[in-house]
């Protein structure tokens, strides 16, 4: 993807064992501020994550997706969503708790 890869300050990104194993890589998908906070794929399967930010007991997500023009392009059902909770992120033993959504 052209411009791919990740270029919001103090963010990281990983890309999911499967993409992984079909050799995708970071940089086939973005991170960028855009108007606003946006991501943008292109095949591949990422988790993007600031370390700095933590949260503790009770919080509150919130999230806005608007990706017509991307999820306009896949002819299956596909998910998008917004991690919510994670431990140990960009190794073999993450553990993540997200809100997916799909388009059916």
């Amino acid at each position: 993807m052209e411009g791919g890869g990740i270029s919001v300050p103090g963010w990281t990104g990983k890309i999911d064992a499967n993409e992984e194993r079909a050799r995708q890589a970071l940089k086939n998908a973005k991170l960028a501020l855009e108007g606003g906070f946006h991501a943008r794929y292109h095949r591949s399967g990422v988790t993007y994550w600031n370390p700095a930010n933590k949260a503790a007991g009770n919080y509150t997500v919130k999230a806005t997706f608007k990706s017509p023009k991307y999820m306009n392009l896949n002819s299956h059902p596909h998910p998008y969503g917004i991690v919510i909770a994670g431990n140990d992120l960009g190794t073999i033993s993450r553990a993540t708790s997200m809100c997916r959504l799909w388009k059916w």
